[in-house]
């Protein structure tokens, strides 16, 4: 049996209940598969900025709550939007060239190919770290006022790295354990 959550195409900051209630409503072995995620709303964001802030925080969320396959939708914006009623945010331009939020996905896919993923919580920080023989690799975010830390964070866009953690989510990598990575964090 596969539990899927359908339809959410909600703002990031619902996930934490949805996930709350899949826990506590979902069977224990039974796993979760998001299949239809994404943003289809009047008021939402059009920006390629925001769209890829919150299709990464959206998928590391469900990715750290033990979602095991996620599919982000809508593959591709729609500007003219036919329909009339919402934006549809996607991953790809019109004519198919990669926005944002696919290099962002791309990012988060490569993290986990062949780890096991893991939600992050800490100092101020969330996000979701991915462990496999190599080490950690997280990508994490702060809710609020920037976060310092001790191991280097890039852009998952390819940007220099910081010793600062912001709102737009970023990528720490890590040769050591999770709990040495975590650890090591906060410096």
């Amino acid at each position: 049996m596969l539990k899927v959550p359908k339809h959410f195409y909600e703002h990031p900051d619902g996930l934490p209940a949805l996930l709350d209630h899949l826990k506590a409503t979902t069977p224990a072995g039974v796993p979760i598969a998001a299949w239809e995620v994404g943003r289809f709303e009047k008021s939402a964001d059009a920006d390629p900025a925001v769209v890829a802030d919150e299709m990464t925080k959206v998928t590391g969320e469900l990715a750290g709550g033990g979602a095991i396959d996620i599919v982000w939708l809508p593959l591709a914006f729609n500007p003219g939007n036919r329909a009339g009623a919402e934006v549809r945010a996607g991953l790809l331009e019109p004519d198919g060239a990669e926005r944002p939020a696919g290099v962002m996905l791309a990012a988060l896919a490569d993290a986990a190919r062949g780890s096991s993923a893991a939600p992050v919580a800490q100092d101020g920080l969330d996000g979701v770290a991915f462990t496999g023989e190599g080490g950690t690799r997280m990508v994490v975010w702060s809710q609020d006022a920037p976060v310092k830390v001790a191991l280097p964070a890039k852009q998952l866009t390819g940007a220099a790295a910081s010793p600062e953690v912001g709102t737009t989510p970023v990528l720490i990598e890590s040769d050591q354990s999770l709990d040495r990575t975590l650890d090591a964090l906060g410096g």
